[in-house]
């Protein structure tokens, strides 16, 4: 039997990994929805770059990204149910 240690590893590496494919996937199909085009709706001067850090479709990849991770570390950090 594995230790819970090997686990809990085991399922951190899988959340990183899932949640990096799906904070890429999710940014790139927002760029292509043109959802950076935001700040000319709203009227502001200054719009980052398009392939900026600092773009709306990168920040809600990064936030994703984030929640995936917090997620996946509760079963580890739960502990073994009975």
């Amino acid at each position: 039997m594995i230790p819970n240690t090997f686990v809990a590893i085991i399922l951190w590496l899988a959340g990183y990994y899932l949640a990096k494919f799906v904070s890429k996937l999710l940014t790139s199909l927002l760029q292509r929805t043109g959802i950076n085009s935001v700040y000319d709706y709203l009227g502001w001067d200054r719009r980052p770059a398009a392939d900026s850090k600092f773009g709306l479709a990168s920040l809600l990849g990064q936030i994703t990204k984030v929640i995936i991770i917090l997620f996946s570390q509760l079963k580890p950090f739960n502990g073994p149910t009975p």
